[in-house]
């Protein structure tokens, strides 16, 4: 099938590189890996969802190559999961897929931090693809388990390694409420290249509400960050609604994790969130204190966390929404170094849709950092719910987003490598996935 014509020459689609997933209604992620884009998807159907994972040839020269492009089921999933996710482990591909477990014989003891869990609990494996072959049989390891609690977000990532050296481990961080609390911590497990799994350990502070963890490799290790209910700090169960609450006037970079700050004006209907930032090992141990993003008495919406080329940590983040589901507010970001973030940088502050914003770009997967031409593209919508793409060069003074051509107005972009960008754009029941040449 073919990829709309373009009407802008700032996003202009390869037609022979488009692939359908009949059905799909829900995509998820995508990456790029030797010379190769590849995407997940869920299959929504009566008895449950169906995992897809896509291979397309990112360039039109290696469109006829042949890898080619294929689709495959990874599974019939149970529960309401969120669809597939992928890392890269050198050049090898790494997809985990979470459904529920319908085991009478699982009981809260066998969570390995006795979390709450008022249902069969969610179930986490990742199987590995040498070389992002499709045609390698999957064979799943099991990874971290979770209690059916309002979250079921996870995120996964690989240590890099060295070309040609053996695979290590991956590490896996979710968020959970521990048995007896009122608020949500980040847990995280090990996963060795022998499929092994480490004890499960808790990241965040007990002293804070934590939720929707997110990881990325970094040389030598790894990137962790999450969002903080700021009034859990005064040990206060998670706002959801509180137009009442008390929250610190300001969170401030540098702060350890759960140190209060006293209390300041009301942070309106919804309470105010920041964002704290980890530096872990290539092990997953801690490698330096938890810092906090300033964003003063805001409320984060959404945010996203990648590596840029010198191994720091950029953070995205959408603030001052009027709630997670609005439309409006700011989107800003920061760098974040070992000696803590530099200033912050207002990235967009007016016609914000209600997406939340993303990074997509390379992955870290060497031992040390990467070329400044690989610095990863950000993306958000507008008000009109239209996709906006923006090369980022911090601490440069941003520039104006590109907007897609009319015809493409309603893909979202999951995946890039350099000036070629990986879209899905519904159509109807399907979803067709196409390579656009965007030009920086």
């Amino acid at each position: 099938m073919r990829a709309p014509e373009p009407a802008d020459a700032d996003a202009e689609p390869d037609p022979e590189l488009s692939v359908d997933l009949p059905f799909s209604i829900e995509p998820g992620m995508g990456l790029s890996l030797g010379g190769q884009f590849f995407a997940t998807a869920l299959r929504h159907e009566p008895h449950g969802s169906v995992a897809l994972l896509v291979q397309l040839a990112r360039s039109v020269e290696a469109a006829g190559s042949a890898a080619g492009s294929r689709v495959i089921e990874l599974g019939r999933l149970a529960g309401d999961v969120p669809p597939p996710r992928l890392a890269a482990d050198s050049s090898d591909l790494l997809v985990a897929i979470e459904d529920t477990v319908v085991d009478a014989a699982v009981s809260h003891a066998a969570l390995p931090h006795a979390a709450v869990s008022h249902a069969a609990p969610y179930r986490i494996r990742m199987a590995r693809l040498p070389r992002g072959d499709l045609a390698t049989p999957l064979q799943w390891h099991d990874g971290p388990r979770a209690s059916r609690d309002e979250s079921n977000a996870f995120e996964f990532a690989a240590a890099p390694r060295a070309p040609g050296a053996a695979p290590a481990s991956t590490l896996f961080v979710w968020d959970d409420w521990p048995a007896g609390e009122s608020h949500g911590r980040v847990f995280a497990l090990r996963l060795g290249g022998d499929g092994a799994a480490s004890a499960v350990r808790a990241v965040s502070s007990p002293n804070v509400d934590a939720a929707e963890p997110r990881l990325v490799a970094r040389p030598g290790g790894y990137w962790l960050a999450w969002l903080v209910d700021a009034a859990s700090e005064t040990g206060r169960a998670r706002v959801y609604d509180p137009g009442e609450a008390e929250a610190p006037s300001a969170l401030r970079a540098g702060s350890s994790a759960g140190a209060a700050t006293g209390a300041g004006a009301s942070t309106g209907p919804n309470g105010a969130r920041g964002i704290e930032v980890l530096a872990l090992d290539a092990a997953g141990e801690p490698a330096s204190n938890v810092r906090r993003i300033r964003t003063e008495s805001a409320r984060v919406v959404g945010y996203d966390l990648t590596t840029n080329a010198a191994g720091n940590a950029w953070l995205v983040w959408r603030q001052d929404a009027p709630s997670a589901g609005a439309a409006g507010g700011r989107v800003l970001m920061a760098e974040v170094q070992s000696d803590g973030p530099h200033e912050t940088l207002l990235v967009r502050e007016e016609d914000v849709g209600s997406g939340e914003p993303s990074w997509i770009g390379p992955i870290v997967r060497g031992p040390v950092a990467s070329g400044p031409s690989d610095s990863p593209w950000l993306t958000f919508p507008d008000q009109r719910d239209r996709t906006l793409l923006l090369p980022v060069d911090y601490p440069r003074p941003v520039s104006e987003p590109m907007l897609l051509a009319p015809d493409l107005l309603g893909a979202a972009a999951l995946a890039a490598a350099g000036d070629q960008v990986l879209f899905a754009l519904p159509r109807g029941r399907a979803l067709e996935l196409f390579s656009a040449a965007c030009k920086r």
